[in-house]
This record gives structure tokens, C-alpha cells and sequence, in this order.
């Protein structure tokens, strides 16, 4: 990977990169090690590639984007899980600008075509008492031919939608590109919610939300400012739920 052709002229998003040719995860590494604000970590494959909620995510080599921000935003520690949110806004954006495919969003953190997942997006939290610190990991299928049988009904990449080979550091340059201007509007408090519900594609679909082992059965309606989903249940009651008190089921195509 050319890592010259990743950087821009940004102010704080991939301002410095760090790359690896083998690493056990990008996001592993930002938590242990005091990279400065914006440091973007790219690795052509992952020995212990992390998912949302414990799962694997597979890192083939030459073949997908594994990378992690960095960032230490100056915002309250439970505003964190927000950055879930600009971060597949500003993929979802990218994409859609670089080929003819519907991309959207499938709340809080995956990106699909076609009615399969194409990225994956895990942002933890490093709190501690002098910063809060994210780290945002982003995990893209892109020139992955196949994939295992229990996954290939439910996951796809960017040549398999377009059948052909894509530039790699060309696509985390536009991402890192839109990502810097989402989150420096999300940090000076320009709203960014309705552009997200457009690309989202739970809102106005019928989902099943697990919640404390029981199914509740549901319409996404929206999503409010701190980034919970709305849903309103079938006796008309509303309810905001968080991305991590529970699973969403929806019917597009995948679980």
C-alpha cells in the first residue's frame, strides 16, 4: 500500500499515518499506544480483526481496508458512541460519490448494498482522567472475490458489486477527506441526523429489536441527537434504544 497517496492536506484527520503489514488489530493498537490526535492506523491484514459485540472480523491480506482514527475530541465521555454515527456517514458519503451503487446505512454501524454488508464500524472509548479518546475502526470489503459459506449470504464487497478492482488508498483518502469535514461539524454542534436518516435504512422499516433476551417488535422512526435509534412499538408507544443495550434484526436482507 502507497501511503503517499492517502495523505492530505487535512488539519486533523490522517494528519499522520501509521502503517503495518501485520498487526492483531488496528483498533488493539490505538488503545495501547499514545498516538496523537488524528493518527490514522492502516494494516494490509489483522491476526485478531474486531466486530461490534465480540465477533471476528476477517482480514484478508491485499484485499480489504482495516484501518483506525485516532481522535480526541473535546466532548463529554458518553457522546463518544456518536462518532459510530459520523464515521458511517462519512463512508457511506464516500462511497457513493466513487461508484455507481447504492450504499446505506444499517444502524449504528454497518454500511450495505444490495442487501449485504459491505463495512463494518466499531468505535470504542479510552477514558481517562486528563482526555477521552476514540478510537474508530473501520473494516471495508473491497476487492475480496468470495467469501465463507456462512458469510456469503450476508456479506459482499465493492468488487463483487462492481466487478472490478478498486484503489484501495484512493478510497481511504476520499473517506478520510468527508470524515474531516463531518467531524469538525459534529464538534462545533452543526446537526447532522437528518443527512444520517436519509442513509438509514432501519427508518420506517419494520425491525425486531432484542433487548434483555426479549423481542420487541417495532417501526424505526428516527434517531435523536445523542444517536439512539426511535422505534414505536405496536401498542403506539415510542422507545429510544442504544446501540449497546441491544441487536437489531431488520428485513434487508441480512442479520
Amino acid at each position: 500500500m502507497d501511503i503517499k497517496k492517502i495523505k492530505s492536506d487535512s488539519s486533523v484527520i490522517a494528519r499522520n499515518i501509521i502503517y503495518f503489514e501485520n498487526i492483531d488489530s488496528t483498533n488493539s493498537v490505538a488503545k495501547t499506544k499514545p498516538y496523537e490526535n488524528g493518527t490514522l492506523i492502516i494494516a494490509d491484514t489483522q491476526s485478531n480483526g474486531k466486530g461490534r459485540m465480540g465477533r471476528e472480523w476477517i482480514s484478508e491480506k491485499n484485499s480489504g481496508i482495516y484501518m483506525t482514527y485516532v481522535l480526541i475530541p473535546e466532548i463529554p465521555a458518553e457522546r463518544i458512541n456518536i462518532l459510530t454515527l459520523v464515521a458511517g456517514l462519512s463512508v457511506c458519503e464516500a462511497l457513493n460519490k466513487m461508484y455507481p451503487v447504492s450504499f446505506k446505512i444499517k444502524w449504528p454501524n454497518d454500511i450495505v448494498a444490495e442487501g449485504k454488508k459491505v463495512c463494518g464500524i466499531l468505535t470504542e472509548g479510552v477514558i481517562s482522567q486528563t482526555e477521552s479518546k476514540a478510537i474508530v475502526g473501520i473494516g471495508i470489503n473491497v476487492n475480496n472475490r468470495c467469501f465463507p459459506d456462512d458469510l456469503k449470504q450476508k456479506a459482499t464487497s465493492l468488487y463483487l458489486l462492481t466487478e472490478q478492482i478498486s484503489e484501495r488508498e484512493k478510497i481511504i483518502h476520499k473517506i478520510s477527506d468527508i470524515f474531516e469535514k463531518n467531524y469538525l461539524d459534529f464538534l462545533s454542534g452543526k446537526p447532522f441526523m437528518e443527512k444520517y436518516e436519509k442513509l438509514c435504512v432501519n427508518i420506517n422499516q419494520e425491525i425486531a429489536a432484542i433487548k434483555d433476551n426479549t423481542e420487541i417488535r417495532a417501526t424505526a422512526i428516527g434517531l435523536t441527537d445523542a444517536g439512539e435509534l426511535i422505534i414505536k412499538k405496536e401498542d403506539g408507544t415510542t422507545l429510544n434504544i442504544n446501540s449497546g443495550e441491544v441487536s437489531v434484526r431488520g428485513i434487508y436482507g441480512y442479520y
